[in-house]
């Protein structure tokens, strides 16, 4: 009896039905992506890391896509200025920082993201990126 299909074949993928279900899951993947914006209620991912490097125009910081960053983000790098810590175990409680500028992010690889920097003062290693 024909008409059968088996979705576990490990050729499915390369079949016209498999094609066709990989190529409507793709396109319903990306129309959730872009509504989920409009969602209410919808969490944004807080993302905060250091500034690993700067070369040039580029800044390389120590957060990646494992960690939920995207090409076209943009983070405010600020430098620490104090850190308020527990007079007992000398945990850090708070910090205190000052703006530098923005970074948006242009490359992104498993742990570590690259973006172009504006603002006044530039940032330096150790210097603090948190995802606006």
């Amino acid at each position: 009896m024909g008409g059968g299909v088996d979705f576990t074949a490990a050729n499915f993928a390369e079949t016209i039905i498999g094609e066709a279900v990989i190529d409507a899951c793709d396109k319903l993947a990306a129309q959730v992506n872009a509504q989920a914006g409009g969602v209410a209620g919808a969490r944004q991912i807080d993302i905060e890391g250091r500034v690993a490097a700067v070369e040039g125009g580029s800044v390389y910081i120590n957060v990646g896509s494992s960690s939920g960053v995207q090409v076209g983000d943009t983070f405010a790098v600020s430098r620490i200025v104090k850190e308020v810590k527990d007079p007992v175990t000398k945990e850090v409680l708070d910090v205190v920082t000052a703006p530098l500028g923005t970074l948006q992010i242009t490359t992104v690889r498993e742990k570590i993201a690259i973006g172009a920097f504006t603002g006044g003062q530039p940032p330096q290693v150790g210097d603090r990126v948190e995802k606006k």
